[in-house]
């Protein structure tokens, strides 16, 4: 997925039940889409925190923030309560997402990757193959930085 393209409107669950497509979850508003390869793990939840951490600054400019993995939404459910997380996790069950964006991995998970989407749903930014330590704080500055 480059600059510039409109991101993939895919199907994705959502941890209250049901699910929609990923446009209609977004809001028209910009936001932040990272993608982590499992719940409860070490690093997924250093990052996790790390969002959550700076939620209120990306709430003041505006973006939303979502994480994104192919774990269940009762797995989903339980992570986001053990992190004391306020942003949404969405369901990629099966992959179709990560899969559209080329980031699905041999292992079925998805590999660690952030887009940072303008209000249109259009790639503003992409960090791939993430390191988490220091990742949201450089998420922000882009997304403070988006006209």
């Amino acid at each position: 997925m480059e600059i510039g393209h409109t991101f993939p409107d895919v199907r994705v669950g959502q941890v209250s039940g049901g699910s929609a497509p990923l446009h209609q979850v977004l809001g028209g508003k910009p936001a932040v889409v990272y993608f982590y390869p499992k719940d409860n793990t070490p690093g997924c939840t250093r990052e996790a925190h790390d969002f959550q951490r700076l939620l209120p600054q990306f709430q003041q400019a505006g973006v939303s923030v979502f994480g994104v993995s192919v774990d269940d939404a009762a797995s989903h459910q339980r992570f986001s309560s053990d992190c004391g997380l306020q942003f949404a996790l969405l369901v990629d069950e099966g992959g179709a997402l990560s899969r559209a964006l080329g980031i699905l991995g041999e292992r079925g998970a998805s590999r660690r990757t952030t887009y940072l989407l303008d209000g249109s749903a259009r790639v503003a930014r992409v960090w791939g193959n993430v390191k988490v330590d220091g990742h949201a704080d450089e998420v922000l500055a882009a997304a403070t930085a988006l006209p």
